[in-house]
């Protein structure tokens, strides 16, 4: 059984301040990115994801996928029109100062994002960080950077602010973006009652009322106590409110109610330009919610077939931020899941079942 490194906080640090060292001394961007190639390459290999990572973390999980590109990147999928390479090249170092910065010290980081173009990385970090005071500055970018505007949101619902309200209350009446639409109806509904008028949301679109009535309906408190989406944006509503609020799931029968919702992604048809965020959203509400719970609740045979269907749904790279939870889950969950295919009770699709190429070749990991 092949062995893989796993690291912990601590040693990522320390990776990236060395990486912080080495940069220093070239002057282009690209020679800075192939010193950092072989760098990685000498110490993680030349195949890593975020599956090395000790615990599921979403600044770190994000940085190691940044490093994972910047590898291929250099390594393996080097442009061969210059102008189209310098693109790239100064697009990712760009994205690996950003984490660097965070890295090494919050005060530089926000000296240099004052200095710099807003991001995917840095609505991330801003999140992780609890960032409030740019609150004013994401919601500028809101416009500014239109290819930003579900990242700039998901940084923003955590946040209660009185200015976010009205700023959601705007999308939700003037913004074509059916996605960023149903962020912003998560975000009034996930700070309780302070917003309570629905019915001015509703338009000519009967699909968007029907969904409106969903959400104004939606118990926050008491995730358990809703009714399962049966339409496309009910589901696409229900998993980001659970992905924004996993971490404060904390009972087996919300946990229950969660996998039962993310079951209903095989029943009902999501238009392909959602597919790849429902999944990694599938992915965040894995990885993130109380494993102790989820162990508990795979307990229950009708629970575990289901979560292994839903495994399989997922495309291959989103699974591979999975494996993770799956890690940490342990020999409990495997032996359990070989004991339902042994017995006949799931038959997983052999050569495309992300669950059987996990169980064949699961490796060993070894903690640094």
């Amino acid at each position: 059984m092949k062995k893989i490194i796993k690291l912990d906080r601590y040693t990522v640090v320390d990776l990236a301040s060395r990486i912080r060292k080495e940069i220093a001394s070239y002057k282009g961007n690209y020679d800075a990115l192939k010193a950092v190639s072989r760098l990685l390459s000498s110490e993680l290999g030349d195949y890593f994801g975020p599956e090395i990572l000790q615990y599921p973390d979403e600044l770190l999980i994000s940085f190691i996928e940044l490093l994972d590109q910047i590898v291929f990147e250099t390594e393996e999928n080097a442009p061969v029109e210059e102008s189209i390479r310098d693109y790239i090249v100064d697009d990712l170092y760009l994205r690996l100062c950003k984490y660097l910065d965070i890295l090494h010290d919050r005060e530089l980081y926000k000296q240099n994002l004052g200095n710099g173009i807003l991001t995917h990385d840095d609505t991330v970090i801003i999140r992780y960080f609890s960032m409030e005071e740019y609150i004013p500055e994401l919601i500028d970018g809101y416009s500014d950077r239109p290819a930003l505007k579900k990242s700039i949101l998901r940084a923003l619902i955590p946040f209660q602010s009185e200015e976010l309200f009205a700023f959601y209350y705007r999308i939700l009446k003037d913004d074509g973006c059916l996605e960023a639409k149903i962020l912003s109806l998560v975000g009034l509904k996930i700070h309780g009652s302070k917003f309570s008028n629905w019915k001015s949301l509703l338009n000519d679109d009967p699909d968007f009322n029907t969904l409106v009535e969903y959400a104004s309906d939606f118990n926050a408190g008491q995730m358990i106590k809703n009714k399962l989406p049966e339409n496309p944006y009910a589901l696409i509503f229900a998993v980001n409110f659970i992905e924004q609020s996993v971490k404060s799931i904390k009972t087996k029968e919300t946990v229950r109610w969660a996998v039962d919702v993310l079951r209903k992604i095989s029943g009902i048809e999501i238009p392909s330009p959602h597919q790849s965020d429902m999944y990694l959203s599938i992915a965040n509400i894995l990885l993130y919610c109380d494993h102790d719970i989820i162990r508990e609740v795979m307990k229950d045979e009708s629970v575990l077939k289901s979560f292994i269907y839903l495994l399989d749904l997922l495309p291959p790279e989103t699974f591979r931020r999975v494996t993770m939870a799956l890690s940490i889950l342990g020999g409990d969950f495997t032996d359990s899941v070989n004991r339902l295919i042994s017995s006949g009770k799931v038959s997983p699709h052999e050569g495309e079942s992300n669950i059987l190429g996990y169980l064949l070749w699961g490796r060993e990991a070894v903690i640094l």
